[in-house]
């Protein structure tokens, strides 16, 4: 092939380039799995970390917030009594050393029923033998019913009542030797004051007497302790299948 002066040069180049240009292109791959390496390694070279949107990381706060995972903040929605209606409350939990905790909780129902606590729990003590709660609150109730004494009341008699309660507890549980045998104890201490009643049903002592309904308008004062010896079901679940059980 005859290529005289300058114009054979520049097609000597050329072929010389795009020889350079084919040999870097990768292989096709021969195979199905080969595919799929290649496929895969390709995809290797454009990963990126997810970043949640504004809308997922706001929804993964509350459900947070929600289940009670929360550092400090958790809701609480426990009313005073049965029958008050939805509540709705909040907490705040603070950790006074690695594992004790005071954990400090109210709530409000929709037909005003009141509830406040402050509870001090100490999960590990006694090297993990042992478990300390102590409970102090205030519950309140505006509209408690009653229909009079007696399974054969008639429905529309009720009344409604108030009712006050102070109250303190302390229970202490104990695995001697972290499993099989548990023992327990505590004590609790309430007032009740009973009050007259809200709402749209009359209240009780428009209807009742201390001599027709003994105990009207009394204030009581509990004091109950209890003792607990027996088995720990949890020990007990991890030895025996709970179809055995």
């Amino acid at each position: 092939m005859r290529c005289p002066g300058l114009s054979c040069l520049f097609t000597l180049a050329a072929l010389a380039g795009f020889g350079g240009v084919a040999f870097a292109q990768p292989p096709e791959p021969t195979t199905r799995q080969a595919a799929i390496e290649q496929a895969q390694g390709e995809k290797l070279k454009n990963l990126k970390p997810y970043v949640p949107s504004k809308g997922e990381r706001i929804a993964a706060r509350l459900e947070r917030v929600l289940t009670g995972e929360g550092k400090h903040f958790h809701p609480f929605f426990q009313s005073a009594y049965s029958g008050g209606g939805f509540a709705v409350g909040a907490g705040w939990l603070q950790h006074v050393s690695p594992f004790n905790f005071i954990d400090v909780r109210g709530s409000y129902s929709v037909a005003n029923y009141k509830r406040a606590e402050i509870e001090f729990v100490a999960p590990r003590l006694f090297h993990r033998r042992g478990e300390l709660s102590l409970l102090g609150g205030w519950r309140e109730g505006a509209q408690i019913g009653f229909r009079g004494l007696g399974i054969d009341s008639p429905k529309d008699n009720r009344t409604n009542y108030g009712l006050t309660v102070p109250h303190a507890s302390g229970n202490l549980t104990l695995w001697p030797a972290r499993k099989y045998l548990l023992l327990g104890g505590g004590a609790e201490w309430a007032k009740w004051s009973q009050e007259p009643g809200s709402g749209s049903f009359p209240s009780i002592e428009t209807a009742y007497t201390p001599a027709t309904l003994p105990g009207l308008n009394a204030e009581v004062t509990y004091v109950h302790t209890q003792a607990t010896v027996g088995l720990d079901w949890r020990t007990l679940t991890r030895i025996l299948p709970v179809g055995r059980l």
